[in-house]
């Protein structure tokens, strides 16, 4: 499953150490704007194998810190450890996925 929420410290190191194209969505659940937008982003990119992955910046404030987000949500699009794409605030779903597609990150049919 593409779908995670980080719900351990170490899951997100492990988590972008083990992808090349990788979707952090910074949440918080007084954000109303926050859940709808991985669910979104996580129904967009179903079928394209690039991993979304929660990260609630009230219970892993160090996660926050390390990527310098200061609102949510926040949207990150990494390859391995670096920021290739940053939206903060309101963002469409579709705006995501192409921005991980213009990073050649999904994957053509018939490519690995």
């Amino acid at each position: 499953m593409n779908q995670q929420a980080v719900t351990n410290p170490p899951a997100l190191a492990e988590l972008l150490a083990g992808s090349a194209g990788f979707v952090v969505v910074f949440t918080a659940r007084w954000s109303p704007a926050s859940q709808p937008l991985f669910r979104a982003t996580t129904d967009e990119l179903a079928a394209s194998g690039v991993p979304v992955v929660a990260v609630d910046v009230d219970a892993y404030p160090n996660y926050a810190d390390q990527f310098s987000v200061v609102s949510v949500p926040t949207v990150l699009v990494l390859v391995g450890v670096d920021e290739r794409r940053r939206f903060v605030g309101a963002t469409s779903p579709a705006d995501v996925v192409d921005a991980v597609d213009a990073l050649g990150l999904i994957a053509k049919k018939g490519q690995p």
